[in-house]
């Protein structure tokens, strides 16, 4: 529930999904690394949001064409640090 609060927060999803309260069912998904959120379970009410870059799962495809699509080439990877860095 942290993880998922967390992340609604920081990618100023809050207008958009409810943070998880005290008290609220909540389901919770196994993630195989590595993914966006680089972590192994997340916590979550009602649906993942695609926003997350966590709603689908099972991809089968030439490892090339997997990392492309979460994002996980190497200029990506970079322009992610840069950003990170304020380069």
């Amino acid at each position: 529930a942290l993880l998922f609060n967390h992340l609604i927060n920081t990618d100023e999803l809050r207008n958009k999904y409810e943070s998880i309260t005290s008290g609220d069912k909540i389901k919770f998904a196994y993630l195989k690394v590595p993914n966006p959120v680089h972590e192994n379970v997340i916590g979550f009410n009602g649906k993942l949001p695609s926003e997350l870059g966590i709603d689908s799962f099972g991809k089968s495809a030439p490892y090339k064409k997997i990392y492309e699509h979460f994002k996980l080439t190497s200029n990506n990877i970079v322009k992610q640090a840069k950003e990170i860095l304020g380069k």
